[in-house]
């Protein structure tokens, strides 16, 4: 993927070396509370009313959250999705489309490229933190891929296999329609699908601030503690309610946890589709005119 504008990282370091460190703690991520522990689900009550909710603020703010209920991909994942990687169409005069996994939002870390401290831990810059030493270089392995954003923000690639292969039901497909027309006058440096209006990317802090605050206007029971990875695996558990096989939900989401899957499942489009679409009739997503409203 080609973005214009972005380069990848080894043409970004500024003493044009690829940093190599001892330990892998590359992303800022690490020292923070893991969100990803909770496990729960939304029921199917509450993930209608997080959707209506949702299609009251306008196809601008709406969409990303359509996005994650309608895809159960991972927070990082949606943050950092790139327009280049969606492709949207019609089978049959239906829309549907397809959004391809590639990389994810991440904040890694930066590290003094002055050279070593000396014996009172000084640097040879002056500076105590990497990221201001004039000669900063990323923290991270050789041969690392990513793609430097702006700040410390970066595309990394996703937690599971790259290329994984999400389907676009018809409803959300309508939505991102919808969605692409009202912001084509959004700059957008970066390629990123959701992005703030200057171009730059939605940080997981604020997104996590407004998903809570979707649940509170859905009256989600303790909005302020639930997880975005709960709309993940009410993905799941919908799926799997609706008898959709459980390889199948594997190759959609992207669990990590059985990749021996990939070896034996390789779904088409229609079956995705198919699978995907089972969500239409609990979360009844043909009652909502999706696109309409574009505040």
């Amino acid at each position: 993927m080609q973005i214009s504008g972005v380069r990848p990282h080894p043409t970004h370091q500024p003493d044009g070396r690829r940093p190599n460190p001892e330990d892998k703690d590359i992303s800022l991520v690490d020292s923070r509370k893991n969100e990803a522990n909770e496990r729960t689900a939304f029921t199917v009550d509450e993930a209608k009313r997080i959707l209506k909710a949702a299609n009251d603020l306008g196809v601008r703010n709406a969409a990303k959250e359509w996005f994650r209920l309608c895809t159960g991909m991972r927070p990082g994942e949606i943050l950092g999705a790139s327009i280049q990687d969606l492709e949207l169409g019609q089978m049959n005069g239906v829309p549907y489309g397809e959004y391809t996994v590639n990389w994810k939002l991440e904040e890694l870390k930066k590290e003094h490229g002055c050279g070593n401290p000396d014996k009172h831990g000084v640097y040879p810059c002056g500076y105590k933190r990497g990221a201001a030493c004039p000669q900063w270089r990323w923290r991270i392995p050789d041969g690392f891929d990513m793609i430097e954003l702006t700040g410390r923000w970066c595309l990394t690639p996703p937690k599971s296999k790259r290329g994984r292969k999400v389907p676009i039901i018809p409803a959300l497909a309508q939505t991102l329609e919808a969605y692409l027309e009202a912001t084509d006058d959004i700059p957008n440096p970066y390629g990123l699908l959701f992005r703030h209006d200057d171009g730059t990317p939605i940080e997981p802090e604020e997104d996590l601030e407004n998903f809570r605050q979707l649940l509170e206007n859905a009256g989600v029971p303790n909005a302020e503690h639930r997880s975005r990875h709960e709309t993940r695996h009410t993905v799941v558990t919908i799926l799997m309610s609706m008898g959709v096989d459980y390889g199948l939900v594997e190759e959609i989401v992207g669990h990590s946890s059985r990749l021996m899957v990939e070896h034996y499942r390789h779904a088409g489009l229609k079956e995705r589709l198919a699978a995907m679409e089972t969500m239409n009739k609990p979360l009844q997503l043909d009652s909502y005119k999706l696109g309409d409203n574009e505040g």
